[in-house]
């Protein structure tokens, strides 16, 4: 496995959490597992 670091602007930090937690939502409304977008959330935040 490999790790691979990326560097965001505040800018396009903002939109990509935004999406994934309209993507988490989404996948929580239809009753499906959210672990791999709480896995990437975390990383992001982190």
């Amino acid at each position: 496995m490999f790790t691979r670091k990326m560097k965001f602007n505040e800018e396009e930090y903002r939109l990509l959490r935004d999406l994934l937690l309209n993507f988490r939502n989404a996948q929580i409304r239809a009753g499906k597992p959210t672990d791999l977008v709480n896995e990437l959330m975390y990383k992001l935040m982190k």
